[in-house]
């Protein structure tokens, strides 16, 4: 199974590249609380929130990204930006196929996350689209946990 989320948003929204459908903010600050404002995603992982043994490097790295979402918020709301990220869970890739083979483990996950199962990459598109949509215009600061509830319970 390989992971591209991406192209699936594409395909759900042909020719739509991530493009602000209005201007980037004005050299004077000035931000047109009208039109849709430039938006950007950044991906971070369930691991930014809960830990456990053998992975702290990854947690580490994971939580690097989630603070800087919040920062670039403070930072950039202002002048008409939005900055959110997705933190996917456990995603059934090429990449987590070991632990998914892996039956102490498969039960482990399935046996916790309330949803019961493995997310796909497809779980990841929907939250994308909103993310870029006019819908989603006043989220801002915001990580997505795309997880099956998993850091709720954990």
């Amino acid at each position: 199974m390989r992971c591209e989320p991406l192209r699936s948003v594409r395909a759900h929204r042909p020719g739509h590249r991530f493009e602000p459908t209005s201007p980037a903010p004005s050299s004077s600050g000035a931000r047109s609380h009208g039109a849709r404002s430039p938006a950007g995603a950044g991906r971070s992982s369930t691991s930014a929130r809960p830990c456990r043994p053998t992975i702290a490097p990854y947690t580490a790295a994971k939580g690097g990204l989630r603070n800087p979402t919040r920062a670039m918020t403070a930072e950039w709301a202002a002048s008409g930006l939005q900055i959110n990220g997705l933190a996917p869970g456990y995603i059934h890739t090429e990449m987590t196929q070991a632990l998914v083979d892996d039956p102490e483990f498969d039960a482990w996950l399935r046996g916790r996350a309330p949803a019961g199962r493995w997310g796909t990459p497809d779980d990841l598109v929907g939250p994308a689209v909103w993310l870029a949509s006019d819908g989603s215009r006043y989220v801002n600061g915001q990580v997505i946990f795309i997880d099956g509830g998993i850091t709720s319970v954990v």
